[in-house]
């Protein structure tokens, strides 16, 4: 549908969908506020397959997934707990945007598949808030925040809001 409204090109859509699909990797969706993050992430749940342990960690609750058993836990201090002894095929986090990012990073460095959102307005601000938040919660080291990031996000997506709001 995103691609079929123009919102991205069919070869984009195809390619995240596999890469959800296949749990291939980790992955981080920036944006500006109302850019359309939440909406994509949405989007590629949809290609979660039914036989994938999914776990789910949200502050609020603002994911709707179609997936038949998610594992699902609205508190930022669940996180832990979900990879360490859920071990679950992936991980999608709402949102990072606080202690939440240490937690994040922790299982994508562990090995755990994730996906995420992050405010941002690019690629690049999108992982120095990521490391940012690492450091500022998480009391991460500067240089072990980067690494882990370096090591464990996969692909890193950018939405923007075009001027007419689509």
């Amino acid at each position: 549908e995103m691609a079929a409204n123009g919102s991205l090109t069919q070869e984009i859509a195809d390619y995240l969908a596999r890469v959800v699909r296949e749990n291939v990797g980790s992955a981080l969706i920036v944006g500006s506020s109302g850019a359309g993050k939440t909406t994509l992430l949405n989007a590629l749940s949809l290609h979660i397959k039914d036989a994938t342990q999914l776990a789910v960690a949200e502050t609020f609750k603002e994911l709707r997934l179609a997936h038949p058993y998610p594992l699902r836990a609205v508190a930022r201090a669940e996180l832990n707990t979900i990879y360490t002894r859920m071990r679950p095929d992936l991980i999608l986090v709402g949102e990072v945007v606080s202690e939440e990012s240490v937690e994040f990073l922790r299982a994508v460095a562990l090995g755990s598949r994730a996906i995420t959102t992050i405010h941002g307005a690019s690629c690049l601000s999108g992982l120095v808030n990521l490391e940012t938040l690492a450091v500022q919660y998480g009391k991460l080291d500067q240089h072990v925040a980067r690494q882990w990031i370096a090591r464990s996000i996969d692909l890193v997506i950018n939405v923007d809001r075009a001027e007419s709001g689509s």
